[in-house]
């Protein structure tokens, strides 16, 4: 495990339970935006839905994936941030190291921890622009937008200017 200098962190212990209290470090928030400005993903998923008057449903979620080696950090994160679960992600591919993703998917848990973190505590490379259509995107959902047919094209283009914004390469 990787340890992260003091200027960085700060203990808290915890433990539930039967299980013996372990020193976990709450993290420093410029060091949790640094480390989500080259690792964190903010994305909205539009599936199709049967049910749903519009047959289509719009998921945002915030997600941070790393190999499960890098497990306590994300724990870090997680306690940092003060929302989020823990996944483990298994591959077909044996090629592959077994990951874990830190994942936020709770509107509730976006517009109360993650947007205010992010506003307090700004990205600083341009994952923030992506940040900046995300929350736009989330606000149309608190205005039910996405369940009309036009909140629904603006949130699809959204979502292409995100993808778009995320692409590591261009050709």
């Amino acid at each position: 495990m990787q340890e992260v200098s003091k200027s960085h962190s700060t203990p808290t212990k915890v433990g539930g339970r039967g299980e013996p209290y372990k020193e976990l470090l709450v993290l420093s928030p410029h060091y949790v935006v640094g480390f989500v400005d080259g690792e964190g993903s903010f994305s909205i998923t539009i599936s199709h839905h049967r049910t749903l008057k519009t047959r289509i449903e719009i998921s945002p979620d915030f997600s941070i994936e790393l190999r499960e080696d890098d497990e306590e950090i994300l724990k870090r994160i997680q306690k940092t941030l003060g929302v989020g679960r823990l996944y483990r992600v298994k591959f077909r591919n044996e090629k592959w190291q077994p990951h874990i993703k830190l994942k936020v998917g709770s509107i509730n848990d976006l517009t109360n921890s993650i947007i205010p973190f992010f506003r307090r505590y700004p990205l600083q490379a341009k994952k923030a622009q992506v940040f900046e259509l995300f929350v736009t995107i989330i606000s149309m959902m608190m205005r039910k937008e996405h369940l009309t047919y036009s909140g629904i094209q603006k949130i699809k283009k959204l979502r292409e200017k995100m993808q778009i914004l995320g692409k590591k390469h261009h050709l």
